[in-house]
């Protein structure tokens, strides 16, 4: 006689999706930034992440700029709805 397991399944964790949302927010910031000219292709190298070649930053003042609004971001987002926006330093008008 056969016997039958109950199915696995491993549940998401919010801490999980949350620093997966926040890496990620990381990645599309610095795509974005590339994508409007604010750092060309000389300024980012790549790396291989999600499956996919992405650039990242090689200004440290930006990484580290990154580093510090994503970690209060990945904090509050347990408790807060986030929503990712760039706008133009100089101009103050959104770029995404």
């Amino acid at each position: 006689m056969a016997t039958s397991q109950a199915p696995t399944c491993q549940a998401i964790t919010l801490k999980g999706s949350t620093n997966l949302i926040t890496e990620f927010f990381k990645y599309a910031a610095n795509i974005i930034l590339f994508r409007h000219g604010v750092y060309l292709s000389d300024d980012l190298h790549t790396i291989k992440k999600y499956g996919q070649t992405v650039l990242v930053t090689q200004d440290l003042a930006l990484e580290s700029y990154l580093d510090r609004i994503l970690k209060q971001v990945n904090s509050r987002m347990a408790t807060y709805r986030v929503v990712l926006g760039i706008i133009s330093k100089d101009a103050r008008l959104p770029l995404e």
